[in-house]
């Protein structure tokens, strides 16, 4: 099963890790995304300027989130003295799939040796947090397999803190290379990637770089009151796209929200966003507005359920046409936290951007559980399943339904070393095909 060593995390004083090492340590962060010349070649230009183009893009997209984390990290008001706790970590194991294209052609298994390598460093004080993780992930496939080599890359930031006495601020990012082919997760996180249902959307190798922001600031009004307001950035950008139909898009959402706690087990929210999605080439918009309510109940010291509702109304703007849609959005999630058990699960009906240049409707179930059976041994189980459907246009290319359902096992070996064995079954199917395909997937070392 895969072996993972990591490192003992080590502290560091911050008395010894100011300015130009503090901005050292996020340099190294952010070099384990390389610099990769992607070319434009979608069917409308293939020029250097337009190659320069998509680099310098997912060079401002790495600067984006490399401000992010220098503010979270280097503010001092907010982050005062304390030690960091840096932790590197390595896996590497055996990999087998009997369909990794997830097609219902012909195709072949491939085999191969994986190889993962990261590090997370966080500050934490009585006031605040940040951690930032960065993780690389090679694939290296047998000889005779006619898989390409993968690869892929991830950062993460975390954040929080206290901007005054009544007023708290966060920032969450991630900054993902990958292929559509699967996704790249950072291990032992619990992210439930909502709204992200571009995996398996194409069966070929095609390049990915999708930015994910999330600020937000949170205002006590009293004791019981309180006003958020929410900013969300998400940015894809696709290479070797051309015949697959993907298109670049980006999505800007602004959310307001009023909340009152009505005792120590229920509060209630009510809230507005508004959005807009970008697709640059085929100069099209679209325009979301919503209203929601919230109601969430602690039903235990670690058990909580949040249950949301509300109506959206969407205008689709593709040069002199215009189309207009309304509908619900709901989501409704429990999360568990104990010492032996965490669980998080949400159902959600929502609109969400995709690859293929359309927002789309999307109704999701996440799961992510894990379970401490013994000292030494533990259970993780990811599930995700969405079904995507178009409200607007040819839907042939985009109604489908996805399922991917991931159990595994960690044996901690040593205090440094752990073994790891895992299971993953995948299964696409589009309205538009007779048949799904399915794949299998194993994970030793």
């Amino acid at each position: 099963m895969m072996l993972a060593t990591a490192s003992r995390s080590a502290s560091v004083n911050p008395d010894d890790y100011a300015g130009s090492a503090r901005r050292h340590n996020l340099a190294l962060l952010i070099a384990s995304l390389p610099n990769v010349q992607m070319p434009y070649s979608n069917g409308r230009c293939t020029s250097s300027s337009s190659s320069i183009a998509k680099t310098s893009g997912i060079r401002t997209r790495i600067v984006t989130l490399t401000c992010c984390c220098l503010i979270a990290t280097l503010f001092p008001r907010y982050l005062p003295a304390a030690k960091w706790s840096v932790e590197p970590y390595v896996a590497a194991g055996a990999v087998y799939n009997d369909n990794i294209r997830l097609t219902i052609g012909p195709h072949d298994s491939v085999s191969g040796i994986n190889l993962t390598t990261g590090i997370n460093t966080r500050r934490e004080t009585a006031t605040s947090f940040v951690s930032i993780d960065a993780l690389a992930n090679a694939t290296r496939y047998s000889d005779n397999d006619e898989q390409d080599d993968l690869n892929e890359q991830i950062i993460r930031l975390r954040s929080n803190g206290e901007a005054s006495e009544r007023s708290r601020w966060r920032v969450d990012g991630r900054l993902i290379r990958d292929t559509l082919l699967r996704g790249v997760d950072i291990p032992n996180t619990d992210d439930l990637d909502l709204g992200d249902t571009d995996v398996g959307l194409v069966d070929r190798e095609v390049r990915r770089v999708r930015l994910e922001l999330r600020p937000s600031w949170t205002r006590a009004v009293t004791q019981r009151t309180s006003i958020r307001l929410d900013y969300r950035l998400t940015d894809e950008s696709f290479s070797d796209e051309e015949g697959t139909g993907l298109q670049d898009n980006d999505t800007h959402v602004l959310g307001a929200r009023w909340s009152k706690k009505l005792s120590q087990r229920n509060s209630v929210s009510f809230g507005a966003r508004i959005g807009r999605n970008r697709v640059p080439d085929t100069d099209s918009t679209t325009d979301d507005v919503s209203i929601l309510g919230e109601i969430t109940h602690v039903f235990s010291p670690t058990l909580e359920g949040t249950l949301s509702a509300g109506f959206r109304d969407t205008t689709f703007e593709r040069g002199a046409l215009e189309e207009t849609d309304s509908g619900t959005i709901y989501e409704a999630s429990l999360t568990k936290r104990s010492e032996l058990t965490t669980l998080l699960a949400a159902l959600r009906q929502d609109l969400n951007p995709t690859g293929s240049g359309r927002v789309v409707e999307t109704n999701e179930l996440r799961l992510r559980y894990r379970r401490r059976v013994s000292p030494r041994l533990t259970f993780v189980l990811r599930a995700d399943l969405f079904r995507n459907e178009a409200l607007v246009g040819d839907p042939t290319s985009v109604d489908r339904d996805y399922a991917q359902i991931w159990p595994s096992l960690r044996w901690q070996w040593t205090r440094q070393r752990s073994v790891i064995g895992s299971y993953r079954y995948r299964r696409r199917e589009f309205d538009a095909d007779d048949e799904a395909a399915d794949s299998n997937a194993i994970f030793i070392g």
